[in-house]
């Protein structure tokens, strides 16, 4: 009742509360209670073992001096009046982890900090504004439930992030000091940036990792980044912009692959980036699909070479850079560059996929072979392979330059006239601006079909290279 609204007393315990305690305000006994206040500032200096708090009305700030927190908060648990939204100003475990499962706070948490926060523990609220993690790993679940809230503010984390985190709101930024192996799932999600990421779940009856997600399933999804090496395993979907992914690493180190076993799907993706010290078995993109449903991929940069995966973009792919001055043997095997294509999400023709003409792929260089693999813009394949002869212009207006100038490394093959065989991989586009092929001059005119041939007689698996 409203006349409860400034009950609100401080409490100071300095010794150590025992087991089982409950310090409940809610005002009558029963379970929901008829709404008998909040507290102030609570500071207890121990609470070594489990205990609860409830209240119906807010608390000013919670502060546990010493050891690990497994207090549960019950705070409005049963959204008692509706005039007010119980909150808590600050929650302060300091020199201990979070340990308590089925707190639940109707209103928002202005700051919550804590040593580490571990596996079985949770926490659900209407908002967080900051969430501090000072010095060991996030382990345990997060649930933001009110989706008109100001969003999470950024999430630090000073060791690792295996949790899941749910925000019926938005997340604003994501720091990680060590490796993110965690779920995010969120209206929107702003930056996030780790160690590395490696999203690995458990496995399939086939033995293949399933994938943990990242998920903006209203807004977008700002740029994900690791600063020691790779990003693997991982779903990753934005409702609609997103920034972009960076690999990256500041040593050199062997078996490194900067993006791998990744489903990306957003409306846009704006960039692309690996950049990755020289090393033995050093990949840069590995068995992944970045698709966009309705606008563009921005540039695509890597230091290594690209092997088994899908880009598809609904409009444009800007400038493609695959090879650096210190690993010149970056190539692209066995993958689809293809713009003017959604293919529904999955990656893959099955009768999903939207193709159009208004596909536009800027300038392309590729310092290591172009092999096994397809570039193709505003083209429909009809049966899913390109360069079989079948291919056909997809729907909708003709870009003046579907694909830009072409430069691919001499391993690649030599540029040969007259195919007379039916192949598996194109260069294909209503126009193509050039095409060199090594130290040779580049080719800018292509009024018949053409193949690379690699070996010594045309062979299915030559690449096509035709104006469509």
């Amino acid at each position: 009742s409203p006349d409860t609204y400034p009950n609100k007393p401080d409490l100071l315990i300095r010794g150590t509360v025992g087991e089982g305690v409950v310090i409940d305000v809610t005002g009558d006994g029963m379970p929901a209670g008829t709404g008998g206040g909040g507290l102030g500032k609570v500071t207890i200096t121990s609470w070594p073992g489990s205990g609860t708090i409830k209240t119906t009305q807010s608390i000013k700030s919670f502060k546990l001096k010493t050891g690990d927190c497994n207090i549960v908060f019950e705070v409005d648990k049963y959204g008692v009046g509706s005039m007010t939204t119980a909150s808590i100003g600050s929650m302060l475990i300091a020199a201990g982890a979070w340990g308590s499962s089925g707190s639940e706070i109707e209103g928002t948490i202005g700051a919550f900090s804590c040593a580490s926060f571990l596996a079985n523990a949770t926490i659900s609220a209407g908002n967080i504004a900051k969430f501090v993690v000072k010095s060991g790993p996030y382990n345990g679940t997060t649930t933001l439930t009110d989706p008109s809230g100001a969003g999470l503010g950024t999430i630090t984390v000073n060791g690792d992030f295996t949790g899941f985190v749910s925000s019926a709101s938005s997340i604003i930024n994501v720091k990680v000091k060590g490796d993110f192996t965690g779920t995010l799932n969120a209206k929107s999600i702003g930056s996030i940036t780790a160690y590395t990421f490696d999203g690995t779940d458990t496995m399939d009856t086939f033995g293949d990792p399933l994938k943990k997600n990242i998920i903006a399933y209203n807004g977008s999804l700002g740029l994900i980044k690791s600063t020691a090496g790779g990003i693997k395993n991982y779903e990753i979907v934005a409702a609609t912009v997103m920034a972009g992914l960076t690999a990256t690493n500041t040593l050199a180190a062997n078996n490194i692959i900067g993006l791998e076993n990744l489903d990306v799907e957003a409306q846009q993706i704006n960039a692309i980036t690996v950049t990755l010290k020289a090393g033995t078995g050093v990949m840069g993109i590995f068995n992944s699909t970045f698709e966009t449903s309705i606008a563009s991929i921005g540039k695509i940069t890597s230091t290594h070479g690209i092997s088994g995966s899908t880009i598809a973009s609904a409009t444009s792919i800007g400038k493609i850079t695959i090879g650096a001055a210190v690993e010149p043997a970056a190539s692209v095997v066995n993958s689809l560059i293809l713009a003017g294509a959604y293919l529904g999400g999955d990656g893959t023709f099955n009768g999903n996929e939207v193709l159009t003409r208004a596909g536009v792929i800027g300038d392309i260089t590729i310092l290591g072979a172009l092999s096994n693999s397809t570039i193709a813009a505003g083209i429909n394949p009809v049966n899913g392979v390109f360069g079989d002869g079948d291919d056909i212009a997809a729907v909708g207006a003709a870009p003046l330059v579907a694909i830009g100038a072409v430069k691919i490394g001499a391993v690649s093959g030599t540029l040969t006239s007259s195919p007379l065989l039916a192949h598996s991989y194109g260069i294909e586009a209503v126009k193509i601006k050039s095409l060199k092929i090594g130290s040779g001059a580049a080719v800018t005119t292509f009024p018949s079909a053409r193949y690379i041939k690699v070996g010594g007689a045309e062979a299915t698996t030559d690449i096509l290279v035709k104006q469509i």
